[in-house]
């Protein structure tokens, strides 16, 4: 793309009669004239009319979002916490099962780790059934509009 020469033409004065009467004999005005009048007719033919949102709708969405936002910035610490407690505990439950479970602790821990082998059917069912029904949440919540916009 070539530099333009004139200085009229690097300004954005496009509405005024002035310069488009020296576009008129300017070539690199002339240029910047015809962009402008193309991207006029392409936006006019690809633009859609929209039904914008009522303010308080958007007031009320992005308060709900700070409020969420806020939420999970909170229980982050409580998140990180318990998947520290579940690494000590499969840490220590291995190193007890490995250096023998003779001990009272190795012992409690072993019996937790088989009472929770027990129920791992259960919970995988459940968190396949959480994901699910987030995932549909997620889905429906996604698809509906109000007034003609997304929610």
């Amino acid at each position: 793309m070539k530099e333009s020469i004139c200085e009229f033409a690097k300004e954005s004065e496009v509405r005024n009669e002035q310069w488009q009467r020296h576009a008129a004999v300017c070539g690199d005005c002339r240029e910047v004239l015809r962009t402008v009048e193309w991207m006029k007719t392409l936006a006019a033919t690809t633009s859609q009319h929209r039904d914008t949102p009522a303010p308080g709708y958007l007031v009320f969405k992005a308060r709900l979002q700070a409020r969420v936002s806020d939420v999970d910035r909170a229980a982050l610490p409580v998140n990180v916490m318990a998947i520290a407690a579940g690494i000590f505990l499969i840490v220590a439950t291995a190193i007890s099962v490995g250096f023998g479970g003779e001990t009272r602790f190795g012992s409690i821990m072993v019996e937790a780790l088989f009472l929770l082998s027990t129920y791992v059917t259960v919970i995988l069912f459940a968190v396949v059934l959480v994901i699910g029904i987030c995932g549909t949440v997620v889905y429906l919540s996604d698809s509906k509009t109000v007034k003609g916009n997304k929610l």
